[in-house]
Parts: structure tokens; C-alpha cells; sequence
């Protein structure tokens, strides 16, 4: 297992660390079925038109694998308006794998799917979504829903992050 550091995300917390502590990031390419906690935030525009997006979106994820299997998947974002209307949140929840082979979490990264129900406000809106989700070198993920079920809520766009740590908690 090799460990690398990189430089702190300016500004950025997304829910334990502090922003002057470094990130580092732990490579699973010997040992496929560790146990680590990985969490970022998302940040992306949804439309057409980059200069002209129909949508922002922002918020946080967090990815915990217990013995190499997935344990929670947890994504929470705004949705706003590039107008600033139609603010609304969702968040996946009750996320379950769909393999029951270890996540290998390389220096590549992973992808990994399953089903998700996806909630507006808290409330339930899409039940089973299917979801998938990559994280690239351990820098980025960008987080896929299946759009026939959530009614193409997303305009058949990803939704982008970053990475902001990877720890093994073993």
C-alpha cells in the first residue's frame, strides 16, 4: 500500500477536516478489500450552453467501503437555476451495490454501480435509480443517474467533484 500527499483544497471542508491539514490520498493496489472513507464535494453545470448553463449544482459525497465492500454511498446537492430560481435538494440515499465483489480502489481509481433512491427536499421522489459512480486517480469522481428514471432531471449530464480525502480507516 503507498501513500501520497497532496496539497490542501483552499477553502474547502466538506465534514471533519480541517482546511489547513493535508490531503492524502491511500492507493489500494495490493490489498483490494481495505477499508478507507473517501468524501468531496460536487460542483457542476447542467444545460447545453456552458457560458449559458440551465442549472448549478454543489454539494458533498461521501464513500465508506468496509472490508472492500461498499457500506454507504451518501450524495447530498443543490440544484439551483442559472436565474437563481428553482432551488431544491437531493440526496441519494439507501444506495446498495449491484456487485458483490471487493471495490479496487488502484491509482487508476474505480467504478462502481448500484441503486439508489433519490430524494427532493428530503422526500422521496425516484426509487432503484440506477446509479454509477467513478472516481479518476483519486482526484475526481463524476457521479452518473440513470436518466429514464429520474424523468431526465439531469439533462443525460454527470454530475462532477472533487476528491478531498481518501483515508483507510483500518
Amino acid at each position: 500500500m503507498a501513500v501520497i500527499s497532496a496539497t490542501p483544497i483552499a477553502g474547502n471542508s466538506t465534514n471533519m477536516e480541517s482546511n489547513d491539514e493535508n490531503r492524502s490520498a491511500v492507493f489500494y493496489s495490493t490489498n483490494p478489500t481495505g477499508d478507507f472513507n473517501a468524501s468531496g464535494t460536487l460542483a457542476s453545470i447542467i444545460g447545453t450552453d456552458l457560458a449559458n448553463p440551465e442549472y448549478i449544482i454543489a454539494g458533498k459525497w461521501n464513500l465508506v467501503a468496509d472490508g472492500g465492500n461498499i457500506s454507504s454511498f451518501n450524495v447530498h446537492f443543490t440544484m439551483v437555476s442559472s436565474n437563481g430560481t428553482e432551488r431544491h435538494t437531493h440526496t441519494l440515499a439507501n444506495f446498495t451495490p449491484n456487485a458483490v465483489i471487493p471495490l479496487i480502489l488502484d491509482d487508476q481509481g474505480a467504478t462502481f454501480t448500484g441503486m439508489a433512491d433519490i430524494k427532493t427536499h428530503d422526500k422521496a421522489t425516484w426509487y432503484g435509480v440506477q446509479v454509477t459512480a467513478t472516481i479518476s486517480k483519486h482526484d475526481t469522481i463524476k457521479i452518473m443517474l440513470n436518466q429514464e428514471q429520474v424523468n431526465n432531471h439531469l439533462k443525460g449530464q454527470p454530475i462532477y467533484g472533487i476528491v478531498y480525502s481518501i483515508r483507510d480507516v483500518s
